[in-house]
């Protein structure tokens, strides 16, 4: 599953043709949810029955799609944090994304939710190396629900916001 944005700097394309050159054997589907500049583009040039494009859903229907996903995958070649993240993480959606993402660090790298890949090469063998092992997509689908669930809640953020505050009241 990817979410976001469908334009140059998310790599879709790039993403599309990894799926495309791994999995043409594998029954495996790339569902692609967002719209952007390169929506139109995508669409005419990679639509098929194996990668499908849902356009930009929203609320009980987007959740529904997170469920229904083994996995994330963000091959962002420029993101601040990438939010989205987040929201697979929460899903117990392990992901696969790459070190142009600024919550790599804190979500993923040495959390055993997922992996970052150096290029695109090396995250279609991401990609693959999940499909074919489910113990390791079951671990990092885990570790990422209790990521989630134990730390990254909103009693990190009221204590980081008080910490904050102190430090300005000093």
């Amino acid at each position: 599953l990817y979410v976001g944005r469908l334009v140059k700097s998310k790599n879709v394309e790039g993403l599309i043709v990894e799926f495309n050159k791994k999995f043409a054997d594998k029954k495996a589907v790339l569902k692609i949810i967002g719209s952007g500049d390169e929506e139109e583009f995508l669409r005419k040039k990679y639509t098929s029955s194996k990668v499908v494009f849902f356009g930009a859903i929203f609320g009980d229907d987007l959740i529904s799609e997170f469920r229904s996903a083994s996995c994330f995958v963000f091959p962002s070649e420029l993101d601040a944090w990438g939010l989205v993240i987040n929201e697979a993480l929460s899903s117990s959606l392990p992901v696969i994304t790459t070190k142009l993402v600024g919550s790599y660090y804190d979500l993923i790298q040495d959390k055993e939710t997922g992996m970052i890949a150096s290029d695109i090469n090396e995250f279609g063998d991401m990609m693959l190396k999940i499909y074919n092992n489910s113990d390791l997509l079951l671990n990092f689908s885990e570790n990422a629900y209790y990521m989630m669930k134990d730390h990254w809640n909103y009693d990190l953020y009221n204590k980081c916001l008080k910490g904050v505050i102190n430090k300005i009241n000093l």
